[in-house]
């Protein structure tokens, strides 16, 4: 079997991470608002960091766009992504009630039991749901990237590309039918958008190779130039609230294209193979339990204040505590995902290893085989 680059993998990472800051940055108060009476030195950073991070979904997807191309539709995978799913929703609540902490299924009874049941349906984790179905559309993006003629393919996108994100990152005022990019059409907007910088990228590859950190950070720094001067203009003039929140959507074009920017940076990365290389491919394979940690619905508006409360009379709530929280919760958070994915790893190893000759099993996997087939013979035409 291939090896993942090392270099990708670690972009995942850097992915992880990310979610993680943001998050922090939401539940610290550390989220400058067009409410806030004036810009302090932490504001000012947490903003810069903001759209420093923001670019992590794009770059997620985008990874999935370029490298699964090539990949193959498989019903065990969805299983799978289901049952990692449970293994969060389910255990957090009854190790929190353990603890004497009140849970969904306490204060909302069968419909908080609902959403743990049922994750991906209500949207437990809107990334995870949004992905889930993306899968679904994988086989067809990919077929079609292989099957149509360059110029139909390059129009196609470029219309995904202006409807999804061109028309609104011009125009200053929110159309009803914008979610900012948390939405699985987003997602199969820039999936579709690797796709074919992987097959017809040429020249504006070479470009991104050559440039990728400076588009990177020269998006982000324009990024947070319009935040700013929207949030001085609002103090003089109403009517640029959504200018304000603009550069912090998925579907911006700046933080589409600094999300490229910081891929191909990754992408040109050299990692000699070796303990190094292997403990990043480790790592990065745990590093989505970080997110289901995190954003679990009975601790996505707790872990933050239980890690920073104690800084508070120690540090103030200045640029040091910012700084020191982000550091802190970022690198707890992501040591206690990876720590718990690696533990929810053997235990499926050991559940599977008892399970694998059963004929469920054995069904799933000729599920597998038929949609395997069904490509191939598709693609060879």
């Amino acid at each position: 079997m291939k090896k993942r680059q090392a270099n990708i993998e670690l972009l995942k990472i850097v992915n992880m991470l990310m979610v993680v800051g943001i998050h922090y940055i939401r539940e610290s108060g550390s989220l400058l608002t067009l409410e806030a009476e004036r810009l302090t030195g932490r504001y000012a950073l947490a903003m810069f960091f903001e759209v420093l991070f923001i670019v992590m979904i794009d770059a997620y997807v985008f990874i999935s766009g370029y490298y699964g191309i090539n990949g193959k539709f498989k019903v065990s995978k969805l299983i799978s992504y289901q049952c990692r799913l449970w293994f969060y929703t389910l255990l957090i609540p009854v190790v929190l009630m353990l603890f004497g902490v009140p849970t969904l299924v306490q204060t909302e009874g069968v419909y908080g039991l609902f959403k743990y049941l049922f994750p991906v349906g209500n949207s437990h984790y809107w990334f995870m749901t949004a992905y889930f179905y993306m899968m679904l559309f994988m086989p067809f993006i990919n077929l079609a990237v292989k099957t149509l003629e360059k110029k139909q393919l390059l129009l196609i996108t470029a219309c995904f590309l202006a409807v999804f994100c061109g028309v609104k990152s011009l125009v200053p005022l929110r159309f009803s039918m914008d979610n900012g990019g948390y939405e699985l059409l987003w997602l199969l907007c820039v999936y579709l958008l690797a796709a074919c910088m992987r097959m017809y990228g040429g020249k504006l590859e070479e470009w991104f190779d050559r440039h990728a950190l400076k588009i990177y950070l020269g998006s982000a720094t324009l990024s947070f130039l319009i935040m700013m001067g929207a949030w001085f203009i609002n103090k003089k003039t109403s009517g640029v609230a959504y200018l304000f929140m603009m550069p912090i959507h998925h579907n911006f074009i700046l933080c589409l294209v600094g999300a490229m920017g910081l891929f191909y940076t990754f992408r040109k990365m050299q990692i000699k193979e070796g303990k190094t290389a292997e403990l990043i491919r480790r790592l990065a394979t745990y590093s989505l339990g970080v997110y289901l940690l995190h954003e679990h619905l009975d601790l996505r508006t707790r872990w933050c204040p239980a890690l920073t409360d104690f800084l508070k009379p120690v540090l103030g709530e200045g640029v040091l505590f910012f700084l020191v929280g982000l550091i802190l919760c970022v690198a707890v958070m992501f040591a206690a995902g990876v720590t718990l994915d690696f533990v929810r790893e053997k235990l499926f190893g050991f559940i599977y290893k008892r399970i694998a000759g059963t004929r469920l099993v054995k069904a799933v996997y000729r599920l597998d085989d038929i949609f395997s087939k069904k490509e191939g013979d598709a693609g060879g035409k």
